[in-house]
């Protein structure tokens, strides 16, 4: 069931550096069960209503996630933004629809 293992983001800490610029020094909880899937055209059409970019949903066991709002795929190291979670009646696993973060770090 599980075809790939991603990083939940953990504590998130604000540090100023010698030139007086904020940097995020992250935190992440790694090794994380977890399935990719593609999006779906309702996946798509939720997120078109809500202003975001679907770009993958990750499906992990439910009592892994606690509400991070990012992650990280361990395969190939992209950030992704969570916008949406997903969890069904009497289900052991939450689907997370995701935004992938451009490469210096911003949406």
């Amino acid at each position: 069931m599980w075809d790939r293992t991603i990083s939940l983001q953990g504590k998130t800490e604000l540090v100023r550096d010698s030139e007086g610029y904020v940097t995020e020094n992250i935190t992440w909880i790694s090794g994380i069960p977890a399935s990719r899937r593609d999006v779906t055209r309702t996946d798509e059409i939720i997120a078109a209503q809500d202003g975001y970019i679907a770009d993958a949903v990750y499906r992990v066991a439910a009592i892994c996630y606690s509400g991070q709002k990012c992650l990280k795929d361990e395969a190939d190291g992209e950030l992704y933004d969570v916008q949406r979670t997903f969890k069904g009646d009497k289900k052991m696993y939450i689907d997370l629809t995701c935004q992938r973060r451009s490469k210096d770090g911003k949406i």
